[in-house]
C-alpha cells in the first residue's frame, strides 16, 4: 500500500471523525434548548404560583367575593400552564410529581 492510500484512508477517517462530532454537538444543542425552553416553563409556574398565594391572601384580607372570579381565572392560567411541560420531561429524563 501506498503512503497515498494510507494519506487518504487518514484524510477520510479525519472527516468521519468531525461529521460524528458535528453530530453529536448538535444533538447535545437541541437537548440543552429544550431544557431551556422547560426551565422558562417552570419559572412561569413559579410566577402563577406567587400570584395565586398573593390573590389567596388578598381575598383572606378583604372578603371581596370579586377576587374569587380573579383567583379562579388564574388558577385555570395555572392549570394550563401546568400541564405544558408535561409533553418534555419523559424525553428529557426529568421527574415530576403529581400535585396532591
Amino acid at each position: 500500500m501506498k503512503i497515498k492510500h494510507k494519506i487518504m484512508g487518514l484524510t477520510g477517517l479525519s472527516i468521519l471523525a468531525l461529521i460524528v462530532i458535528v453530530a453529536i454537538t448538535e444533538i447535545s444543542n437541541l437537548r440543552l434548548i429544550k431544557l431551556e425552553k422547560t426551565l422558562i416553563e417552570v419559572k412561569s409556574l413559579d410566577l402563577s404560583m406567587v400570584s395565586l398565594n398573593r390573590i389567596e391572601l388578598e381575598f383572606i384580607d378583604e372578603k371581596s367575593l370579586s377576587k374569587k372570579d380573579y383567583f379562579a381565572a388564574e388558577y385555570k392560567q395555572f392549570s394550563t400552564l401546568i400541564e405544558a411541560p408535561r409533553g418534555d420531561h419523559s424525553e428529557l429524563g426529568i421527574e415530576i410529581r403529581e400535585l396532591p
